[in-house]
């Protein structure tokens, strides 16, 4: 009998032990990428964002998501404006089956196809997929350009942030942007974010920025002016020796993106935008990212 208890005894306290340990925590690293094109005779600006959680050089997860920014002018000067939604907020009213031609399925679905479709992949061989690709027929038949340059720039971004959890992951992503007049030209701007969501709670997260500026001459766009993201610009920005700012804006964006760590998506909604020790950039347009990537986890 008294074995009997005894054996009973281990079993229980193994039982606590593991339950009491959980599964092993891995660790993870969330990077963000950008792709910028200019078609300069309709006067638009195109975004695409990736957002890529690393592990062992290989893609766990994937988000993608893209804007169209088209310029107005009117009396000579470009139309000051935010009136713009990405295509994945726009879902159907995209139009790729009424009014792009596509028999196969909308831009939000040929994107989360090929999101899955480079689960597993190094940035190698993601740089090596093309459009039409047998791989991707199947669910995804849009042009991967940008899909492709945004998730290699994301995977080889030195600015990703390392986290680690045993919890289920889901990721997020948002853009947004505006155009403005400077002296005559088209002043894009286009501000992105990527969170994970782990246990409930925000366990990474990043933000990106992407300007550039469209030359305009005789209501005609000529050339884009774009010197790459501001996370890719890094030192080169130049915040501190042209600002005399803090610190440069990767490291002042950083530390205001990680304020939202910790919290649940309801409660990103919170974020300062005001007092942030070690971030005097104005951030409002980041906060804004930020709550949508959270709300946009899945």
């Amino acid at each position: 009998m008294k074995r009997i208890v005894s054996l009973i005894l281990v079993l229980c306290m193994t039982a606590v032990l593991f339950a009491a340990c959980g599964a092993k925590a891995q660790s993870y690293e969330l990077g963000i990428g950008m792709a910028v094109t200019a078609n300069n005779a309709k006067l638009k600006y195109s975004a695409t964002v990736a957002a890529v959680v690393v592990a062992d050089g290989k893609i766990v997860d994937c988000r993608i998501d893209a804007m169209d920014i088209t310029a107005t002018i009117a009396d000579g000067a470009v139309v000051k404006s935010s009136d713009f939604k990405s295509k994945a907020e726009l879902g159907d009213a995209y139009g790729m089956l009424s009014d792009y031609g596509s028999k196969l399925a909308e831009w939000d679905d040929q994107a989360k196809f090929f999101e899955n479709a480079v689960k597993g992949k190094t940035a190698t061989e993601v740089a090596a997929i093309a459009t039409g690709d047998a791989a991707l027929t199947a669910g995804c038949t849009i042009d991967v350009t940008d899909f492709v340059k945004a998730v290699v720039n994301a995977m080889n971004s030195t600015h990703k942030t390392a986290f680690s959890t045993a919890d289920a992951l889901t990721v997020g992503v948002a853009i947004d942007g505006s155009v403005s007049d400077k002296n005559g030209n088209a002043s894009f701007a286009t501000n992105a974010s990527a969170v994970v969501i782990a246990g409930g709670k925000v366990v990474a997260a990043v933000i990106d920025c992407a300007d550039g500026t469209l030359t305009i001459e005789n209501g005609e766009g000529t050339a884009l002016t774009y010197a790459g993201t501001k996370l890719e610009q890094g030192d080169n920005y130049n915040m501190v020796a042209y600002g005399n700012a803090i610190s440069e804006w990767y490291v002042q964006a950083q530390v205001y993106a990680n304020t939202a760590v910790g919290k649940t998506a309801a409660e990103v909604s919170s974020l300062a935008t005001e007092g942030v020790a070690g971030c005097t950039i104005a951030v409002d347009g980041y906060k804004a990212v930020l709550v949508e990537a959270a709300q946009n986890a899945r």
